[in-house]
């Protein structure tokens, strides 16, 4: 997902490297911690049909849509990212864009060759734990819910 959402990120933040102001994080960190809360709660509801639902409806195994784009929204809407871009990742690309060098390059490839790792690895471990039964992706899930309402919810009371 980052390697969708990050490229508008980093072009704003190159393009205001004096960091957002202060309105402008403000929002995001709304609009974020919204959005994660509204993610976490239908998360829930849906997990809370599964469970509430006759057995062997076929609920648990209906393909969720829209996880790519909505993970894609949660990126650019989480002020975290803009942090870092206008703050550290920016600046350090900009120094570098500025010498004839293959530094921009070498910092962007190895920056998202250790995220995508790192994102990669994550799948392959929860995927497997997935493997334990629905009971475990069930609890995964929950406790996703739960993160993303607890993080949503902090983030919209630091905005507020």
């Amino acid at each position: 997902m980052p390697l969708v959402s990050d490229p508008p990120v980093i072009v704003a933040c190159l393009f205001a490297l004096s960091g957002l102001p202060a309105g402008l994080l403000r929002l995001l960190s709304l609009a974020g911690g919204a959005l994660l809360v509204y993610l976490g709660a239908s998360t829930l509801r849906g997990l809370w049909r599964e469970r509430s639902g006759p057995p062997g409806d076929g609920a648990a195994a209906a393909p969720r849509r829209g996880g790519f784009w909505r993970a894609v929204l949660v990126n650019l809407l989480n002020p975290n990212a803009w942090l870092f871009w206008s703050l550290v990742g920016g600046p350090i690309l900009a120094g570098a864009l500025r010498s004839a060098s293959p530094r921009p390059h070498a910092f962007l490839g190895g920056f998202y060759l250790a995220l995508t790792a790192t994102n990669a690895a994550t799948v392959l471990v929860f995927g497997n734990l997935g493997r334990l039964g629905p009971r475990t992706s069930q609890v995964l899930g929950g406790l996703s819910a739960i993160a993303f309402l607890v993080l949503g919810l902090a983030q919209l009371w630091r905005a507020g």
